[in-house]
């Protein structure tokens, strides 16, 4: 569907080009319907290479590891934004005062500049950023209906266990192999932790959720 809507949308675009084309073409020796005609077939070629193409990008981005959590990235795009509206006030001086063949550049790096430190600060805070606005970085970690009947050796797992941290590191030793189960009210419990108004309770939290993720990404259990 995604390959055929990018592939419909060049082909209307390259039959309207041609349409157009051959109105123009001097002493109309091509007809408009001709030009239209040609330009949709050349336009499902196109459309249906293009729309691949994309389609394989997108799967790609969706697969891709990032570095950073989606809050991460929220808070950075706003204090990188702000960063920036600093620079372009500060650059504006640098302009009025130089002129543009010297303040020009000088601008654009007190610009840059702006927008780097503002993204890398927006980073680093990101979870005091969200705190202030009264909510949570860190969403449950992703939850999973099993398909069928959990392995003989799953382990069910509590929120006590979670919390306790060091569980990261009994898996890691090997002790725990197999599927643990993690229900769902035992993420809600941690999710309200971590949403916590008191700083400790709020931090423990957020360490067992993340917890939680990394054992997920690593796989040495299922999760």
């Amino acid at each position: 569907m995604f390959v055929e809507t990018i592939r419909l949308l060049i082909v209307l675009l390259l039959t309207a080009a041609g349409h157009e084309v051959a109105l123009m073409t001097a002493g109309g020796e091509v007809s408009p319907f001709v030009g239209a005609t040609l330009g949709a077939g050349i336009g499902y070629v196109i459309g249906g290479v293009l729309g691949r193409r994309v389609s394989r990008t997108v799967d790609g981005l969706e697969n891709m590891k990032l570095p950073w959590s989606p809050a991460e990235m929220v808070s950075g795009a706003v204090f990188g934004t702000f960063g920036g509206i600093l620079g372009i006030v500060a650059g504006t001086g640098a302009l009025l005062g130089m002129g543009w063949r010297f303040g020009g550049p000088v601008a654009a790096v007190v610009c840059w500049l702006g927008m780097s430190i503002g993204t890398r600060f927006g980073l680093r805070a990101s979870a005091d950023f969200w705190a202030l606005l009264g909510l949570s970085p860190i969403g449950l970690s992703a939850s999973r209906r099993l398909g069928e009947a959990p392995a003989g050796d799953a382990l069910l797992v509590d929120s006590s266990a979670v919390l306790d941290g060091r569980l990261l590191e009994i898996v890691r030793s090997g002790f725990i192999r197999g599927t643990l189960l993690v229900p769902r009210f035992v993420l809600d419990e941690i999710q309200a932790i971590a949403d916590a108004q008191d700083p400790t309770k709020r931090r423990r939290g957020r360490k067992a959720l993340e917890l939680l993720d990394v054992l997920d990404d690593e796989g040495t259990v299922s999760l």
